[in-house]
């Protein structure tokens, strides 16, 4: 049985995004295909923090916590997954607690976030789609795998500055 599952309108794939929805507690989200380079079932990976694959190493996290700090993902169960993302820059592993499938999305079937997604949601999703009556969040390729401690890129520092953040964060605006 094959995890792909086609979602465009013609019968003729002509460009379109492939996208792997997961399953993190209630939340359905989708990793950008280009980005997996491999699934492991989450129990095979319960005690490691690092996994190295074909020479790759990745840093294990757990999905569900990345997004939110009080939630976990179960480490035991059967249909836990851990899924090897790169953007070709930086490596990262997350468990999830299931795979729905890797699906073919039209780009005209992604919307843009809707405009009450104001704060650091606008950095973790790159937009949505419906699939089966239910609405996937697609998750930024780039956000997922950088580290934690490294400062995201924008655009406001290439042009000279950055942005004063109230919480936390830049505290004062600085030259490039």
């Amino acid at each position: 049985m094959s995890l792909l599952v086609r979602k465009s309108h013609s019968t003729a794939p002509t460009n379109v995004n492939q996208q792997l929805i997961v399953e993190c507690g209630p939340m359905r989200m989708s990793i950008p295909g280009k980005g997996i380079r491999g699934l492991l079932k989450t129990i095979e990976t319960t005690f490691q923090d690092t996994i190295t694959l074909l020479g790759e190493t990745y840093e294990k996290s757990d999905l569900a916590n990345r997004l939110d700090p009080t939630k976990t993902v179960a480490p035991l169960s059967s249909q836990g997954r851990t899924i090897l993302c790169s953007n070709g820059v930086w490596r990262k592993a997350y468990a999830v607690d299931r795979i729905i499938g890797l699906v073919e999305i039209e780009p005209s079937d992604i919307v843009p976030l809707p405009l009450h997604f104001r704060g650091a949601e606008r950095e973790w999703f790159a937009g949505l789609f419906f699939f089966e009556d239910a609405l996937v969040l697609i998750i930024n390729l780039d956000w997922l795998v950088t580290p934690t401690d490294v400062v995201p890129w924008r655009s406001e520092v290439v042009a000279g500055h950055a942005p004063l953040e109230s919480e936390g964060g830049l505290t004062s605006v600085f030259p490039v």
